[in-house]
């Protein structure tokens, strides 16, 4: 009787062992649909977040980014002209990257100048950072290029005025994006400033005034 009963266990655990062996999972290659929806997430995910910092690396964005805040102050600037009834003067320092704005004080110098103070309590940003990228070559005001008076050296200051009837001076600005290059050159960039609105017009070429 124990010899039958070690006979038949043996059996049920040869058949046993069979049946798991034929059931369990083979290997296998690829992926399961779970695994492909997971894995498109993420894709999605690093898109959203790697392709907009991309962009902003680009000189198209950065000059861009430069124009809308240039816009910005010359905006502010003709606001303040007309609440404060005081002239408004935007300096552009070429060879520092620098361009302020500054208000008429009302007050005259020794030379009978008027003397410009920074806003107090300003709203907008009065100061903006020129990109390394632009080169400056022409700065029409009132259709005279005040770069000429500097074309010896690296430095030069111009500004020009926005008065409390709400207009700005006329003024036009070429310069190169010296980081868009094209056939080996530069790319070409005009601002022309209407004296009504205030607002730079942007061009692609360098323009007269």
């Amino acid at each position: 009787m124990f010899g039958m009963t070690r006979f038949y266990f043996a059996s049920f655990s040869h058949k046993a062992s069979k049946s798991f062996s034929s059931k369990a999972p083979k290997n296998r290659f690829g992926f399961t649909l779970l695994e492909l929806i997971i894995t498109i997430a993420i894709i999605g995910l690093l898109s959203a977040i790697i392709v907009p910092n991309l962009s902003r690396t680009t000189p198209r964005y950065e000059r861009q980014a430069f124009i809308a805040r240039f816009n910005t102050l010359v905006q502010y600037a003709w606001q303040q002209s007309l609440v404060t009834h005081q002239i408004q003067r935007v300096t552009v320092d070429v060879g520092k990257k620098k361009i302020t704005l500054a208000t008429a004080t009302g007050e005259k110098d020794n030379k009978g100048e008027l003397i410009f103070k920074p806003i107090e309590n300003a709203v907008e940003d009065t100061e903006v950072t020129i990109p390394d990228q632009i080169q400056i070559k022409q700065f029409f005001i009132e259709g005279f290029d005040m770069m000429t008076k500097f074309a010896r050296t690296k430095t030069a200051t111009v500004w020009f005025y926005l008065v409390p009837e709400g207009m700005a001076q006329n003024v036009v600005i070429n310069f190169l994006d010296t980081k868009d290059v094209r056939d080996d050159q530069p790319r070409q960039e005009a601002l022309v400033l209407n004296p009504f609105t205030a607002q730079f017009k942007t061009y692609d070429t360098f323009q007269k005034p």
